[in-house]
């Protein structure tokens, strides 16, 4: 039975569920050998990617799922995380923003971006991106803390 390309990406999601990126990234090739154009075949490398710490392959393959479907507001997330892995924080904030812009309700996307700022001194910035996640869920664990690390950040460095 020849396996198809959603057989491959399923077997890749396995491996990395798993703890196998680098079988992951064979599995997540051969689904894109099939079928080109497959986003979550990117997508998912682009974690595995991520997970190895090869950056810049990461942000490759997240780069050409965003080309195939620039409306899935989560790659661009995941392309956030690989920028931030890189302390590029221009561009934390970039695709963060295009994240928010897509799904105003990803909260993830405004703790991203919230770093971002605070990485480039944007307090402000960055603390009303941390409250914006307390409007959207106001129980959000890690919310309040982010809150007050950013003021505290603030006045040491202002």
């Amino acid at each position: 039975m020849n396996k198809t390309a959603k057989d491959f990406l399923k077997s890749g999601c396995d491996h990395g569920r798993s703890g196998d990126p680098d079988r992951a990234i064979v599995d997540f090739s051969e689904a894109i050998k099939l079928d080109p154009n497959y986003v979550s075949a990117y997508n998912n490398r682009g974690l595995a990617y991520t997970e190895k710490q090869d950056l810049e392959q990461a942000i490759s393959d997240f780069t050409e799922a965003i080309r195939l479907d620039s409306s899935d507001a989560s790659i661009y997330f995941n392309r956030s995380l690989a920028y931030a892995k890189k302390s590029d924080f221009t561009n934390v904030i970039a695709d963060a923003s295009e994240t928010i812009r897509l799904d105003p309700k990803f909260t993830q996307a405004y703790i991203s971006r919230g770093f971002g700022y605070v990485k480039l001194m944007e307090f402000n910035r960055a603390i009303n991106d941390f409250e914006t996640v307390l409007q959207i869920e106001p129980n959000h664990p890690q919310a309040r803390q982010h809150i007050e690390f950013a003021k505290q950040a603030k006045e040491r460095f202002s």
